[in-house]
């Protein structure tokens, strides 16, 4: 029973964190319109280069993983706590 809501929250998780990295996509698009940058132009696309890995792990544990519902609770409050840093 309680299968189906580990599940969910990897899934939703996943799913929020690839609206994260749209949204980290697009808000670095905007800063580079906004600013005529020569140089440190790589430097607006680490942190969506690290969201990008932080999705594949949670693919990795949703595919090949056993988590438990602690593990998924921390993966989804990681999703939530970089959409709340997105926003703010």
């Amino acid at each position: 029973m309680i299968q189906w809501m580990i599940n969910g929250l990897i899934i939703v998780g996943s799913l929020l964190m690839i609206v994260n990295i749209i949204g980290f996509i697009r808000y670095a698009v905007f800063i580079r319109g906004k600013q005529k940058w020569n140089k440190g132009k790589w430097l607006l696309y680490v942190p969506i280069i690290l969201l990008i890995f932080f999705f594949l792990g949670y693919v990795t544990v949703g595919i090949f993983g056993s988590p438990d519902i602690v593990m998924a609770g921390i993966l989804f409050g990681g999703s939530i706590f970089v959409a709340i840093m997105l926003h703010v």
